[in-house]
């Protein structure tokens, strides 16, 4: 993380205690069953925390941008998460959904977490109306998905779980993955962006 530099990071399952030099926090109130924060925001710019559109997404103003980041529900989530009560996999999916498109409508934003499903290629495993719901909030935030066609280590050659969204019209100059061996089974996707001038 110290070698890309990056001036913001979305990250998930936050230890606590968690520090990077130089930069500011705002992590998720509630904590994930294993006692980490669901979700968390680093900024090398002061942070303007905004209270969490759900219990698993953190969402700040950073510099003027409106940041989230999220883990969204997955098939057969355990009755401990935010989303254990729910019916179905896609009841919960659209669940979550609602509030974070609410923080984030009508503001450019970069919304990126774990959404625990591919939103191209092969999905066996995962569910086709559950991506046609997270495509549906890409769409409607006006997003483009940059991580998209990012590849999964974990074999079956599919794409990601792992995302990163950005307005539509911002230019996506380079990005790229970090390998995660040992504290996590999702690696990192970074992307470098150059936002259009507002004029």
């Amino acid at each position: 993380m110290t070698e890309i530099d990056a001036d913001v990071w979305l990250l998930t399952e936050v230890r606590p205690r968690v520090i990077l030099d130089g930069y500011q926090q705002h992590l998720t109130r509630d904590l994930a069953p294993g006692g980490s924060h669901w979700s968390g925001i680093l900024a090398r710019k002061p942070i303007d925390r905004l209270p969490d559109p759900h219990p698993a997404s953190a969402a700040a103003w950073v510099d003027g941008l409106l940041v989230c980041s999220s883990v969204l529900p997955w098939p057969f989530a355990d009755a401990d998460t935010p989303w254990g009560d729910a019916g179905t996999y896609l009841e919960a999916m659209v669940a979550t959904l609602a509030p974070i498109e609410t923080t984030l409508k009508d503001n450019p934003a970069v919304w990126g977490g774990t959404w625990h499903q591919p939103l191209d290629g092969n999905i066996v495993g995962f569910s086709p109306r559950v991506q046609e719901a997270l495509l549906g909030a890409v769409d409607l935030l006006g997003m483009q998905v940059p991580t998209a066609r990012e590849r999964n280590r974990h074999g079956r050659g599919q794409y990601t779980v792992d995302h990163l969204a950005v307005p539509v019209g911002w230019e996506i100059v380079e990005r790229g993955s970090i390998t995660v061996e040992h504290s996590s089974e999702h690696d990192g996707h970074w992307v470098e962006i150059e936002i259009p001038d507002p004029e």
